[in-house]
Parts: C-alpha cells; sequence; structure tokens
C-alpha cells in the first residue's frame, strides 16, 4: 500500500504543521523549518517486507531530529537515500556530507541530525531497523551522516 501526502492540498495557515506531521507519521518525529519559498512536497511510502520505502519532493527546507524528539520515540532506524534533484547537507555527529544528484547518504535516526535542503529536491530513500550488531569499533566508524561520493564511470541514477 502506498501512502501520499502533499502539503500544497492544505491552506498556508495549515501547511507547515501538517508537513510536519506527514513527514513524521512516514519516518520519525521531525521538526521542519521551511526556506524562503511557500513550503511545498509530497512523500510517496509504502512498506516492503520490513523495509519502508519513500520518495520525497519538496520545497526548501530543513528537517532535524533533535535530542527532545529522539526522546519521544526513538525506533533505531537507518536512512539511506539517494539524492536526485537539488542540493541537500546532512549533518550528523560533527560530520556534514553534500549531497549533489547522484550521491547516496546514510544517516541514523537514532542520533540527533539535520538535513538542510537549500533548494527543491528529489529523494528517494529506504528505512531499515538498526539491529544494531555488538560493535567491533568505535561508534564514529559507523557510515551515519556520510555520503558516498559518485565514481568516475559510474550509472548515472539521476534520470530515474
Amino acid at each position: 500500500m502506498s501512502v501520499v501526502a502533499r502539503a500544497a492540498d492544505q491552506s498556508p495557515t495549515e501547511r507547515g504543521e501538517y508537513w510536519r506531521t506527514a513527514l513524521s507519521q512516514a519516518f520519525v518525529p521531525l521538526a521542519v523549518t521551511p526556506g524562503p519559498d511557500p513550503l511545498a512536497g509530497t512523500p510517496r511510502t509504502a512498506r516492503l517486507d520490513g523495509l519502508q520505502v519513500a520518495e520525497v519532493t519538496g520545497s526548501s527546507q530543513t528537517v532535524y531530529r533533535d535530542r527532545a524528539l529522539i526522546r519521544r520515540a526513538d525506533p533505531e532506524y537507518y536512512k539511506i537515500g539517494l539524492q536526485l534533484r537539488g542540493r541537500g547537507v546532512v549533518r550528523q555527529d560533527g560530520r556534514e556530507a553534500v549531497l549533489t544528484p547522484g550521491e547516496f547518504t546514510v544517516y541514523d535516526t537514532s542520533r540527533p541530525y539535520r538535513l538542510v535542503n537549500a533548494e527543491p529536491f528529489h529523494r528517494p530513500r529506504a528505512r531499515r531497523p538498526a539491529r544494531r550488531p555488538a560493535l567491533t569499533s568505535p561508534p564514529s566508524s559507523t557510515p551515519a551522516g556520510s555520503a558516498a561520493p559518485r565514481e568516475a564511470g559510474a550509472v548515472e541514477l539521476g534520470g530515474c
């Protein structure tokens, strides 16, 4: 089953709360700060055997998860995203990854993060339970908050 929410279908006064609620229900509790343009966006979500997949488009905005939101609900997921349009920046654990079309990112929803979209974006993503195995190295070596850069000769996925 697919779930679709459209912020633009709401009145301007209700749009911010509607979008925050839609994103929080689709992923994990989040806060949203709109950019300079009117807030717009559409998350489409579906579940496939314990894996949640989503396609999110939106206007410029900052989405974040702070310690208070994590204390409220911490289902411990990893989010894996692919930037198809726009430029984004994800910040977690003192690291920052700039996302341009064709780049992947992985971050951990049980730790604070901030995703800044300075322009309209299109980002498919997947969410899976972290189910953390015993760590054999310090937590700072986990992939959270990092981007996988494109390699020369890699297949361009931006046209999907």
